[in-house]
């Protein structure tokens, strides 16, 4: 079994945008890179197809890579969040074992595979073609990142819902609300050896970033902002300017009526098979359209 693999994702962002609130610090000094860490993520090209309207909602393509190397990685976390003018943020979290048509390739294949075979532009077409909805940014976070912004923050307070024995260099966890660090935590994130499996893990996800936003945006993450971006500043890349992160600061407050979830596929959408020797979800894409129309409140149809 692959070692830290699921998210390494939002953390890094949410430390640009608390960059953003706290004083506009608009130059960072690239740091010195630890001996043994992976090199920094390279520049991507995104060509969205749909611009964003003055006064409306954005969405912003979220991706958690684990790299080996020099490889590009795959994309084990893909979140859209959504942006309302009011403030309201929406998350569709996409499992990565989700059998779809990938643009440009012969035949089907996991979701998350995308990334290796063309960076975040081609995970936003797969979803758009697949799913509808078409994301205008995005933030493409590893795994070295979220552990180094953790860390910084001086861990995150989570309520682990229930033991995790360890696995490989990944240490265990007892259940209760406790201060986790950077291995901890993305232990947490990453853990399916359960019922649950890889749902679980998708709303452990959910909970984690709702709790790292709000360490971030307390008195002592703020104090912390330009630790936090040099520890991300290599693992983060995104093309999010500063009007949008402006925006987005004012409505990551984060609390739970203000933050709305959906996981795709949604129950009763999907069936599991092995595809070519792959455990994966083939999902009902019309099912699964229709619940991400209801979730943002119009049909993700209305352009095409």
């Amino acid at each position: 079994m692959r070692l830290r693999r699921s998210i390494k994702w939002l953390l890094g962002l949410i430390a640009v945008i608390v960059l953003a609130s706290a004083g506009g610090w608009l130059y960072i000094t690239m740091p010195h890179m630890e001996e043994g860490a992976p090199p920094p993520l390279p520049d991507y090209e995104f060509v969205p197809d749909e611009a964003v309207e003055k006064g409306q909602p954005f969405h912003v393509l979220l991706l958690g890579v684990d790299r080996r190397g020099n490889e590009p990685g795959r994309s084990d976390t893909m979140m859209l969040m959504r942006v309302e003018p009011d403030g309201t943020i929406r998350l569709i979290s996409f499992m990565r074992d989700l059998y779809v048509p990938i643009p440009g390739r012969s035949e089907p294949d996991r979701l998350n595979h995308a990334f290796a075979y063309g960076g975040p532009d081609l995970v936003r077409k797969a979803i758009k073609e697949n799913f509808g909805v078409d994301a205008q940014y995005y933030a493409v976070v590893d795994f070295h990142g979220f552990q180094r912004v953790i860390d910084v923050l001086g861990g995150v307070e989570v309520d682990v819902d229930h033991a995790m024995p360890p696995t490989g260099d990944l240490p265990g966890l007892s259940p209760g609300l406790q201060r986790l660090n950077g291995e901890q935590a993305l232990r947490y994130v990453r853990f399916r050896q359960d019922a649950e499996g890889d749902f679980g893990r998708v709303r452990r996800q959910q909970q984690l970033i709702q709790a790292v936003a709000q360490e971030v945006k307390s008195v002592y993450g703020i104090l912390q902002t330009p630790r936090l971006i040099k520890a991300a500043y290599p693992y983060v890349r995104t093309n999010l300017g500063l009007d949008e992160l402006l925006r987005l600061a004012k409505a990551a407050d984060w609390k739970p009526d203000a933050t709305h979830n959906l996981r795709i596929p949604v129950d009763g959408s999907y069936t599991q098979q092995r595809i070519r020797g792959m455990a994966v979800l083939v999902p009902d894409l019309e099912a699964n359209r229709k619940a991400i129309e209801a979730f943002l409140g119009e049909s993700v149809w209305a352009k095409h």
